[in-house]
């Protein structure tokens, strides 16, 4: 199915994000995995990942995210949820091959923070 159709099929806005993206969940072996990806794009209802990793995913899952706000020195923020994957999908752009995690939030974002030193913040910097 094209971008075009899908995005035409969505209740709700998508808008590209690129943040990166922690994911914890279980396989269907039921082992634990964590994975680190990154957005592709976000609505109020739901997020596209990009994955490495796509065996760790299937349709139905529970999954926690963790998404990094960028673009601060002294407090490392995050926005978390619980989400339920809803399709995964392998597509072919400019830039290769990915493998992309759609997934319904279960629940409204919630904000972490940890207030970090200057000199840590400084030496992410580098």
């Amino acid at each position: 199915m094209s971008e075009q159709i899908l995005n035409d099929l969505r209740a709700c806005e998508r808008h590209a994000i690129g943040f990166e993206v922690a994911v914890r969940g279980h396989s269907l072996t039921g082992e634990s995995f964590s994975d680190a990806g990154r957005l592709k794009d976000l609505s109020d209802q739901g997020l596209c990942l990009i994955t490495d990793h796509p065996e760790h995913y299937y349709e139905a899952q529970t999954l926690d995210v963790k998404i990094e706000l960028p673009g601060t020195d002294t407090l490392e923020a995050f926005m978390l949820c619980e989400a339920t994957v809803a399709w995964v999908r392998t597509v072919e752009d400019a830039g290769g091959e990915h493998v992309l995690i759609g997934v319904f939030l279960n629940s409204p974002m919630t904000f972490e923070n940890h207030k970090r030193s200057a000199a840590a913040s400084s030496e992410k910097r580098s």
